[in-house]
């Protein structure tokens, strides 16, 4: 069930790579603190993963005097009382920390991107496409409370939901067999072909045939 009545603020959660995000969260961070109208909000997100990059990561942190705390990694389902989940990563296909935070009840902010389509229609994913939107979306979040999950966004989530679009996206219909097959025909065609015409194979093929053909025609001569 989604938590009612958050005691924290925002948070990140992925293993420790630069790629996943951490240079488009620092320019967020660093946006906000030089905006006037964000400075009562004070900025700041706990950093949850361990990984090869987490100490290169906390040291920039650091030296840009960043309000972001490292605290390693961390079971996601333990974070009941964060609010936000921050995901700037666009390396997934599909972010399964962002599908169980919208479980959770929280906001998820995150780019307008491919990999976040699917999460688009959920009311508590604010997505942005700038930095001026990401902020905006970050100062909303921090004011309002996420809307509870409608039941029909909640079976959205489960596995029962995700195996039947697995299962749809799978389908063949008839027009598209009917569509396909004459040039998968064609391309195994010229693959067999190709492959009965390669090499040794192919010399004792036309030795074979060229073979037959003489007898064919000394055949029809004598006749």
């Amino acid at each position: 069930a989604a938590d009612v009545g958050f005691a924290k603020g925002a948070y990140v959660i992925s293993k420790m790579l630069w790629a996943k995000g951490y240079p488009q969260l620092f320019q967020l961070m660093k946006y906000m603190n030089r905006k006037k109208k964000y400075n009562k909000l004070e900025p700041r997100a706990d950093v949850y993963g361990g990984g090869p990059d987490l100490e290169a990561i906390s040291s920039e942190a650091r030296r840009q005097n960043l309000n972001l705390t490292f605290h390693g990694g961390i079971d996601h389902g333990l974070l009941r009382e964060h609010k936000i989940m921050i995901n700037p990563s666009i390396s997934e296909v599909l972010c399964t920390t962002s599908a169980e935070a919208l479980a959770m009840g929280k906001f998820v902010i995150c780019p307008v991107h491919p990999s976040n389509d699917f999460f688009a229609q959920f009311p508590n994913c604010l997505q942005y496409r700038n930095l001026r939107e990401a902020a905006s979306r970050l100062e909303y979040a921090l004011n309002n409370e996420p809307e509870p999950l409608s039941p029909t966004h909640r079976r959205v989530l489960t596995w029962e939901a995700g195996t039947e679009r697995l299962v749809e996206a799978a389908q063949i219909t008839e027009a598209m067999a009917s569509a396909v097959w004459p040039s998968m025909k064609d391309d195994m065609g010229e693959g067999l072909h190709r492959w009965m015409s390669k090499g040794k194979r192919g010399r004792a093929l036309r030795r074979m045939v060229s073979k037959k053909l003489v007898e064919t025609e000394c055949a029809t001569c004598t006749a």
